[in-house]
């Protein structure tokens, strides 16, 4: 699993930094007890508290690359050097030079936002790669049950937490009703239809739960025809057992047989 991007946590950090130490230089510059907090709210500007506002905002959306910083970033900035410029012009604890020099900094570090992969996951929320869980290449016997009447058995193709991919690669399908097959089939196949699916893990455990079909595949390069599978209702239990199994299976471009895994 891939990790955040870096200037994701430099950002959520400046923001801390920008919330923290608004409060600290007036316990310096004033010397007040860092436990009067009341003077300590009273002394800071309705400038330093929108600054601080937007910066325990955007603490989390950074950390979660919500898109939502795009338009709180900026206006975060904006707080900031507005704040500074008008600290500049006071003279009273900094120099105007002190006050642009900040400025500089503070607008050279946010520039790492404008990074490629940080606009990519702002822009698209759904490559946040560092929350998708770890995924092996494991081959399981499984099965799928439909409310169509169909069954396959066929094998696992690779396996996580969130989910699992199913190989249509020569399976064996079961159909209450011959006639409506091809009608069934494609209704079974349909992203947003739910089914029954029971991996087996080994001849004593196997892992049961709903599932709910998001995407059906053509063969690929790494991949062959299949369905990506959603668990809807997986137990902590059964959530672990995968963890476990995930985690002794090698991350290889080619599928691991169950019972060629290390104990």
């Amino acid at each position: 699993m891939r990790q955040r991007p870096i200037q994701l946590l430099l950002f959520s950090f400046l923001c801390f930094s920008a919330a923290v130490l608004m409060p600290v230089q007036i316990v310096y510059l004033l010397d007040l007890s860092p436990l009067d907090w009341n003077t300590i709210f009273h002394r800071l500007t309705p400038m330093n508290k929108t600054v601080i506002a937007l910066s325990v905002l955007c603490i989390p959306l950074s950390l979660k690359a919500s898109s939502t910083l795009k338009l709180m970033g900026p206006l975060w900035l904006l707080a900031v050097l507005w704040n500074n410029t008008l600290v500049g012009h006071a003279q009273l604890n900094y120099s105007p030079l002190q006050a642009h020099l900040a400025s500089i900094l503070v607008t050279l570090t946010f520039g790492l936002l404008a990074n490629q992969q940080v606009r990519k996951v702002l822009q698209h929320p759904h490559h946040r790669w560092w929350t998708i869980p770890k995924r092996a290449r494991v081959q399981a016997a499984s099965t799928l049950r439909a409310i169509t009447g169909h069954e396959i058995s066929t094998r696992t193709h690779d396996l996580s937490k969130s989910g699992v991919f199913i190989s249509l690669k020569n399976p064996t399908i079961r159909s209450s009703q011959p006639e409506l097959y091809d009608e069934h089939w494609t209704e079974f196949t349909k992203p947003g239809t739910r089914c029954q699916i029971q991996i087996q893990i080994d001849s004593l455990n196997s892992i049961n739960c709903t599932g709910e079909i998001v995407r059906q595949s053509t063969k690929t390069n790494t991949h062959p025809e299949g369905l990506g599978i959603k668990f809807i209702d997986l137990s902590r239990e059964h959530s672990k057992i995968i963890e476990d199994l995930v985690h002794r299976a090698p991350m290889t471009s080619a599928s691991t047989p169950i019972n060629q895994l290390a104990a």
